[in-house]
């Protein structure tokens, strides 16, 4: 037996509202208007001097405008890396230092949305180019 959370069309669960055919073709009952997967797409040309590109959900943006979540990563990624100074497992700039600091960032975002009471989805991924290894590699306490 399928149990269905009552959002979209009456039967369908958010997350597979993108690929579910019974809510959006109209011989299955279903609303082609009501759930739209047209992503918004920009591109931006790398050319050498991008740190990282963050990709949230409307749940975070609803809450964080781009200019505080640009601040919480910096911030995160800042005190993450201060905090590994006296450990000599990792070392600043290598992988484990650049993935675990985005990690301690993207947990900052989920948080900081959650406490500004978003009732949305929330995800994050943080993408990190040389640019944010370079900053991490140079930063100074």
């Amino acid at each position: 037996m399928f149990s269905y959370v009552y959002n979209f069309v009456g039967f369908v669960k958010v997350s597979r509202t993108f690929g579910d055919c019974t809510a959006k073709m109209e011989k299955y009952g279903g609303n082609p208007n009501c759930i739209i997967a047209d992503p918004d797409i920009f591109v931006v040309p790398n050319t050498g001097e991008l740190d990282f590109v963050l990709i949230g959900s409307d749940g975070i943006f609803d809450r964080i405008s781009t200019d505080e979540t640009c601040e919480i990563v910096i911030d995160e990624i800042r005190a993450y890396t201060e905090g590994i100074r006296g450990s000599s497992k990792i070392r600043q700039g290598s992988f484990e230092h650049i993935s675990n600091s985005c990690g301690q960032a993207v947990d900052r975002l989920m948080l900081s949305a959650m406490e500004k009471e978003s009732m949305d989805n929330l995800s994050v991924v943080i993408l990190s180019f040389a640019n944010l290894t370079k900053y991490l590699e140079n930063v100074e306490p």
